[in-house]
């Protein structure tokens, strides 16, 4: 899959392989893309299908071009569609079918989420802190002393109350029903402020 259209192509997200089958199935596969909705409008999702062989290269068998544009947004719409394949020229040529054979095709499904719907997002910051050891020079959260003088190893705010553990797991909580975790982390390198020094 590649995106064409956004300021910054992302990378072609190329799914595994599911082997002896014609019908094959990928589950958790997930190619996310982040894009102005002026971008969304005019980008196009390019979808090639392959027949994977183990000594010849693998071979095309169609495409499947898709106007993002023409999506809903939402959050967890997971609007599922199916999208015919153009088949390859030479597949066609190959291994010509009769008319009542059904056309391939390509199930899909987009959380399209727009800035107005990002809003439905709960974003958690969970800070891990450590502090720099002279005599063993590196960085570890076993340097910290305990609260008041240094913060918690981990700490959080949740609902603008500070929450503070030794463990990760101390300053999160479950991800509400409808909604999915998904985890991301930033180094942040800033002396003085609440969250790191």
């Amino acid at each position: 899959m590649e995106i064409h259209g956004v300021h910054k192509t992302p990378r072609p997200h190329v799914s595994k392989v599911v082997p002896f089958t014609v019908n094959p199935t990928w589950n958790a596969e997930m190619y996310v893309v982040t894009m102005l909705e002026t971008e969304r409008e005019r980008c196009i999702l390019h979808v090639s299908v392959f027949d994977h062989n183990d000594i010849l290269p693998d071979e095309l068998v169609g495409e499947v071009h898709i106007h993002l544009g023409d999506l809903p947004t939402g959050i967890h719409n997971h609007a599922s569609r199916l999208f015919p394949i153009t088949t390859s020229s030479s597949r066609r040529r190959r291994r010509a079918t009769p008319s009542s054979t059904p056309c391939p095709q390509v199930e899909l499904a987009f959380d399209i989420i727009t800035q107005s719907v990002k809003d439905d997002t709960i974003q958690l910051e969970a800070w891990e802190h450590q502090r720099y050891s002279i005599v063993r020079r590196e960085w570890s959260k076993d340097f910290l002393r305990l609260p008041p003088k240094d913060p918690y190893p981990w700490t959080s705010t949740d609902n603008q109350l500070p929450i503070g553990g030794f463990h990760m797991s101390d300053t999160t909580a479950a991800a509400p029903t409808g909604f999915v975790s998904r985890v991301g982390w930033v180094y942040d390198v800033r002396l003085g402020d609440d969250n790191g020094w």
